[in-house]
């Protein structure tokens, strides 16, 4: 009995003394690396380290390095508490984020840290490593590339990206919102995915995140792909398993696997492998017979990689703007009306007749709806720049050590107080009107969001030479489709769900930013006159 407490107590000492020892060393660790944070951090303000993981075993051992983060005073992490997308900053200081010995990341809210970022200091701030690996999956394309193969990517890309393609953006938009529309109020349709089932008189109820999604779906197969996209579903062609539309939607998280899995994992016998090895190749077949690649411009492998970039980025990006758009006004009647309003007076401009891509000059407010939606919910919650020069480079009061990445987060930064403003948490579309506001207040909000555009505080599509080069498709596809619905719906408004306490604007982060819930609307019929 004796010999056996004798044991028991050894092993307790040499467990203490191990915890001891793993104690000492985790809080050596942690001292070096909030000294490392609070070099980055110029600015020299009061600071919190928040620390990640810090308790796992393997962390405490040593084994595997602390996830740090160093906030200055005055910053707030999400409402969903994730540790990279910051909202509701009171101030315009950078956020630090270290992984030791790994890699260093900036995160910052500075409106003029990032101007100095993507726009003065673009040669020395390049795409991070992990975008050309995450986007570069299907071959080399205008996101995956830098220098000389990017600005070829680039230059062929804006080719396709005319006032003609715009046009026909709007026009294809506006037909397929009809089809929808005529979808929507059919019998049928009451019990379909996209709605539920029966509402009153005069009413439809949409899950409008799901419809928007299918909706910009269809609108960039017919535009870029030239596929005359109905509203209703396309088989696969035959001896397919997938219809054009469907591999594309799917093949997102294939993309995002196998940017860090070898792809000789796709020949492993396993049925979930096998499902993405399908995706995969399903991708490239119905992408190579899409594209169209330019005689020595691109390579086969470019067109195709090019044709899946465009498609993903065209259908994400128009989908969640235009879902937080009408949920935004479904919350705010008054700012409905507004767009009604404006909507109705260009039909009348026009004899009733349906808007054409010209006609977008008579929708100023309907365009200053979907700035402030991007504002407030950017579909990119972050952009990444690394440092790929040999020195540390100083920007705009930040040392950025060689290979350390700035990470511009929009959210906070398209609600950073300082320079929206103390309504910047507030949706305010008229602040997007410079002299057409209707009262003092719009007037003092405009002048806010043009100081706030002038410093760098409205980055939704990126800032020159690697801005968006879709971004008018993107309007014209924007305006199309809330012309559309205000002109055929008098109102909408939010269907209250059993759980009351769900919030329709919460949102789901994976690669964008969408609505968390498949929120469903009512949407009211206008009455012929």
């Amino acid at each position: 009995m004796q010999s056996a407490a004798t044991a028991a107590a050894t092993a307790l000492a040499v467990v203490a003394a191990a915890a001891a020892a793993i104690a000492v060393v985790a809080a050596a660790r942690a001292s070096r690396a909030a000294a490392r944070l609070r070099t980055l951090n110029s600015h020299d303000l009061p600071v919190r380290l928040v620390y990640w993981v810090q308790q796992h075993p393997l962390v405490l051992a040593g084994l595997v390095p602390a996830r740090l983060v160093l906030f200055p005073e005055g910053f707030e992490l999400d409402p969903a508490g994730r540790r990279q997308l910051l909202y509701a900053p009171r101030a315009s200081i950078a956020v630090v984020q270290s992984v030791p010995a790994v890699a260093t990341r900036i995160f910052t809210a500075d409106p003029a840290v990032a101007r100095e970022l993507f726009s003065a200091r673009w040669r020395e701030f390049r795409r991070p490593w992990w975008m050309g690996r995450i986007f570069g999956v299907f071959g080399p394309n205008i996101l995956s590339t830098e220098g000389e193969a990017w600005r070829r990517h680039r230059r062929l890309a804006s080719a396709h990206f005319s006032d003609a393609t715009h046009a026909l953006a709007f026009s294809e938009t506006t037909r397929l919102c009809n089809e929808m529309f005529a979808a929507w109020e059919s019998s049928s349709a009451l019990v379909g995915p996209y709605s539920t089932a029966p509402a009153p008189e005069g009413e439809v109820v949409v899950a409008v995140p799901s419809a928007m999604s299918r909706l910009a779906l269809k609108v960039v197969s017919s535009v870029l792909f030239g596929l005359q996209a109905t509203w209703a579903a396309v088989p696969p062609a035959p001896g397919r398993s997938l219809s054009f539309e469907e591999c594309l939607s799917s093949s997102f998280p294939a993309l995002l696997l196998l940017a860090f899995l070898p792809k000789w994992l796709l020949l492993v016998p396993v049925p979930f492998l096998r499902r993405l090895r399908t995706q995969f190749e399903a991708s490239l077949v119905e992408a190579s017979e899409a594209s169209d690649p330019a005689e020595d411009a691109l390579t086969e492998e470019e067109a195709i990689s090019d044709s899946i970039i465009f498609f993903r980025a065209g259908h994400e990006t128009t989908a969640s703007t235009l879902s937080f758009a009408l949920i935004l006004l479904a919350l705010h009647p008054e700012e409905q009306d507004r767009v009604c309003d404006e909507v109705l007076r260009a039909c009348e401009l026009r004899g009733g007749a349906e808007l054409t891509f010209a006609d977008m000059r008579h929708l100023p407010y309907t365009l200053a709806v979907m700035n402030e939606t991007l504002r407030l919910y950017p579909v990119a919650p972050r952009i990444a720049r690394q440092n790929t020069t040999p020195e540390v480079q100083d920007l705009h009061g930040l040392s950025v050590p060689p290979g350390a990445a700035v990470v511009v987060a929009l959210g906070a930064l398209h609600r950073n107080r300082t320079a929206w403003g103390a309504d910047a948490e507030t949706f305010r579309p008229s602040r997007w009107l410079p002299g057409r506001g209707t009262d003092n207040g719009d007037s003092k909000a405009a002048a806010e969001a043009d100081a706030a555009v002038a410093a760098g505080a409205y980055q939704p599509f990126g800032e020159a030479p690697h801005s968006c080069v879709g971004r008018w498709f993107a309007r014209a596809e924007f305006a199309a489709a809330l012309a559309s619905v205000a002109r055929r719906y008098a109102a909408w408004r939010v269907v209250p769900e059993a759980d009351d306490g769900v919030d329709p604007l919460a949102v789901r982060m994976t690669v964008a930013v969408r609505p968390a819930a498949d929120v469903r609307l009512a949407f009211v019929r206008r009455r012929e006159e």
